[in-house]
């Protein structure tokens, strides 16, 4: 009895006129390689400081609306968010969302 491997090599994927982007190498002058240090050395640094502002700011929101929750009266949970946290949710919550996504880049 012969046992045939189910698992294929590289080889049997790739056809002669693909490119694989994994593999494919990228020439790069010395004027690319400092601009990608410089905003390496800057940019994270600034990405990195602004994403925590903007996550600490949503923390402090979070713990502001769960402690207008707390005040709430007991059978009030399962009507609609009213007032200052409807406010607070319909406004800043997307916009810090919004800020975070173009601060990481996906935005």
């Amino acid at each position: 009895m012969t046992s045939t491997s189910s698992v294929k090599n590289d080889e049997d994927f790739s056809h002669p006129d693909e490119i694989n982007p994994f593999l494919m190498e990228y020439p790069m002058n010395w004027a690319r390689k400092i601009e990608i240090a410089i905003g390496i050395v800057i940019l994270l640094p600034i990405r990195l400081v602004a994403t925590v502002l903007v996550l600490s700011a949503g923390l402090v929101m979070y713990h502001v609306a769960a402690f207008g929750l707390v005040t709430t009266p007991e059978g009030h949970y399962s009507k609609p968010i009213l007032g200052w946290r409807r406010t607070l949710y319909d406004t800043l919550v997307p916009f810090l969302s919004r800020i975070w996504l173009y601060i990481l880049g996906f935005w």
